[in-house]
């Protein structure tokens, strides 16, 4: 067997998938929001539905919901995990690391979807919403600079493009990772993890001070988001280094009903203030790398081999889940004006079925063919 095969841990594709629905169902119960309202048993008064009358479930299934992007901050930390545990085993095992075997590998996976929704993302806005789309968008995104675009705009960018600036930012820290892990020497990486996020502090600092609504430009610029890509690093330096533990089930339960109530009870994307905006998400994010940590390097018990099957195959669909979505989204909203009165339950599980029905046929049809060429570059 190949050592690359021990890098496919049991149970990361369900986090991966898990990581995909959070996001998938936010941007659900965002368009519901906008569309549809929500249910009027989440209000304090049935006759004034805003915001401001959320009763306390609906003030936490609203923040919960709000919080989507804490998926996003799950895909960075298991970017991070996956990427540093191959390298590092490369270099372990080859003395060096093939930097551009590296990239033709993450080309593979990466590009041909991310391309191809590029360009589909406009013709949807032309054909299907009728949305004016601008070459200043497309044009940042061929590069893999549409984060930073936006961030000079201090706006979304046209059409349904928004969604690929986690992408962006995936990619500059593979462009960097392998020649970083490279020239510091594996026993030194510990403080190569301390740096980069001293480096995505300082960036939060300077943004808070340069900007009057600073969450726009921290939550999208790329040296903001690199300390949750190093501490994925800094797990898979662990487990590297067959570093091993396991959590009480008590406390495993513990930090899971924990994070939950979190989600529901703080904003994770609440930049208004100094302290929020640089320290607060490691409130979150350290809890979850050490959950995420135990779950992947330890095997429990689980539900059924068919369940696992079943979850673990849709993680391997996650990025096209996450690519696919906001469009599935759009589309059955309209199936479900049109064929069933408007209604939200029937809007959210079309927007559901139709994302991973498409993520899969993306997958099993387009993408799986770029998969296989990967194995011309594996180097262990």
């Amino acid at each position: 067997m190949k050592e690359q095969a021990k890098l496919h841990f049991a149970n990361l594709d369900i986090l991966r998938f898990t990581a995909a629905f959070y996001v998938l169902a936010a941007h659900i119960f965002d368009y519901t929001t906008e569309v549809y309202k929500l249910p009027s048993w989440l209000f304090k008064n049935n006759e004034i539905v805003y915001p401001e009358n959320l009763n306390t479930l609906g003030s936490f299934v609203n923040m919960f919901f709000k919080n989507g992007s804490f998926g996003v901050d799950m895909f960075f930390l298991i970017s991070g995990f996956l990427i540093t545990s191959l390298l590092l085993r490369e270099k372990s095992k080859n003395s060096t690391i093939d930097i551009k075997s590296f990239y033709v590998r993450r080309i593979l996976r990466i590009w041909p979807l991310y391309y191809f929704i590029v360009f589909f993302a406009f013709g949807f806005a032309k054909f299907y919403t009728h949305e004016e789309m601008h070459l200043r968008d497309l044009i940042p995104h061929l590069f893999f600079v549409g984060n930073f675009s936006m961030i000079h705009a201090l706006s979304w960018c046209s059409g349904k493009l928004f969604i690929l600036w986690s992408i962006c930012i995936e990619e500059h820290f593979y462009l960097i990772i392998p020649i970083l892990l490279f020239l510091v020497p594996i026993k030194r990486l510990s403080w190569l993890v301390v740096a980069l996020i001293l480096v995505s502090i300082v960036t939060r600092i300077v943004l808070f001070k340069m900007y009057p609504y600073p969450w726009f430009p921290i939550y999208l610029h790329t040296f903001s988001r690199f300390d949750v890509l190093a501490i994925g690093c800094f797990l898979g330096w662990l487990n590297f280094n067959q570093f091993k533990f396991q959590l009480p089930i008590a406390l495993r339960w513990l930090l899971l009903v924990g994070l939950f109530i979190f989600m529901g009870v703080f904003s994770v994307r609440f930049y208004d203030t100094f302290f929020y905006a640089v320290f607060f998400k490691y409130f979150y994010i350290i809890p979850s790398a050490i959950l995420f940590y135990d779950l992947v390097i330890n095997v429990f018990p689980t539900f059924s081999g068919m369940f696992n099957s079943f979850f673990n195959r849709l993680g391997k669909y996650s990025y096209g889940i996450y690519m696919y979505h906001p469009f599935a989204i759009i589309f059955c909203n309209n199936l479900a004006n049109q064929y069933f009165n408007q209604s939200k339950i029937a809007f959210a599980l079309l927007s559901i079925l139709c994302t991973v029905s498409v993520a899969f046929f993306s997958y099993e049809v387009f993408e799986k063919h770029f998969l296989k060429l990967k194995s011309r570059f594996e180097k262990i």
